[in-house]
C-alpha cells in the first residue's frame, strides 16, 4: 500500500473540480449546466472517497452509497426546513458526511476482508431505513 500520490490526486481533482464549476456557467449561464455541474461535481466526491478505500487500501466498502445519501439528506433538509441556499448547503453537507464517515469509521477500523463489506452493507441498510421513515 503507497499513498505517495495521494494528495496530488486530491489536489487536481480538487482544482478540476473547481475550474467546472465555475468557467463554464460563466460562459454560458444555464440551469441545464449548472445541474449536470453539481452531479458531476458531487459523484466526483463520491469516487475519491471510494477510490481511496478500494484502490489505496485494498480493502472493499459497500457503504458510501449511504454516506452520499446522508450528506444529499442534509444539503435538501438545510435548504427545505432551514432556509440556506444550496451554495451554502453543498459545502455543510460534506462536513455531514464526513463527519458520519468518521464516527463510524472507529468501529469499521477494528474489521478487513469480508466483515468489512458485511458491516458497510449494514450501515448502508440502515441509513437507508432511516431515510425511507423520515
Amino acid at each position: 500500500m503507497t499513498l505517495k500520490n495521494f494528495p496530488f490526486d486530491i489536489s487536481i481533482t480538487v482544482v478540476a473540480l473547481a475550474l467546472a464549476a465555475i468557467v463554464p456557467p460563466l460562459l454560458h449561464p444555464s440551469g441545464y449546466i449548472i445541474t449536470v455541474l453539481s452531479l458531476i461535481g458531487m459523484y466526483a466526491i463520491a469516487l475519491k472517497g471510494l477510490d481511496f478505500v478500494t484502490g489505496y487500501t485494498g480493502e472493499v466498502s459497500v457503504g458510501h452509497a449511504a454516506l452520499f445519501g446522508l450528506g444529499a439528506y442534509a444539503a435538501g433538509w438545510m435548504n427545505l426546513h432551514v432556509g440556506f441556499p444550496l451554495a451554502l448547503a453543498f459545502p455543510l453537507s460534506i462536513g455531514v458526511g464526513a463527519l458520519c464517515a468518521w464516527l463510524i469509521s472507529f468501529p469499521l477500523l477494528r474489521v478487513s476482508g469480508p466483515f468489512l463489506v458485511l458491516t458497510t452493507f449494514a450501515f448502508g441498510r440502515i441509513v437507508y431505513v432511516f431515510l425511507s421513515e423520515t
